[in-house]
Parts: C-alpha cells; structure tokens; sequence
C-alpha cells in the first residue's frame, strides 16, 4: 500500500493492521492451550515498516497508530501462547515507535 495515496493514510493503515492482527487472534484463539503457536508476523513487520514512513511527515498520527497496534498485539499476545519471539520483537518495533514518533 502507497501510505500517501488516499485522504488518510493513518486510517488505511489502522485498518489494516486491525486485519492482520484479528487474523493473528484468531490463530491464537484456535490453539490448543497445551500447545505452542507459530504466527506468521511478515504482514505485521510489513505494516510496521509502513508507519515508520508516515512518522516522517506525520508523527503525531504515527505514534497514535503505533500505540493501538501495539495494545492489539498485547492482546494477541495474551491469548496464546507464542513459539516464536516474531510477534514480541513486532510488540518492541510498535512500542519504539510510540516513544520515537
């Protein structure tokens, strides 16, 4: 996605963040709770990536986008639990974002 195409880019973004993270809480909600879980965060890192740029010419609306994601991931975080450190390190990238933006 062009973060710079359409009227609000921060609002593009959001939604798809919340798509990508409501497909990792349903992953997550689907696992068996003695078993571990493998999230594919490619998409996340992706969107991420994304906010970064926008922090370039809007911070304010970057930290704000960052600080929802990185409350939704806590709670996709919190629903299984996770073999990887992928969806922790997305967690530290969203929360660098809130203090850098």
């Amino acid at each position: 996605m062009d973060i710079h195409a359409g009227a609000d880019p921060a609002a593009e973004l959001r939604a798809e963040f919340d798509g990508v993270l409501g497909g990792l809480a349903e992953e997550a909600g689907d696992c068996d709770p003695d078993d571990g879980w493998y999230p594919d965060t490619s998409e996340l890192e992706d969107l991420l990536d994304e906010v970064e740029d926008l922090a370039d010419g809007s911070p304010a609306a970057a930290r704000d986008l960052a600080v929802h994601v990185a409350e939704r991931i806590r709670q996709v975080l919190s629903a299984a639990t996770c073999l990887t450190g992928d969806l922790s390190d997305a967690l530290g990238r969203a929360e660098e974002l809130c203090r850098g933006a």
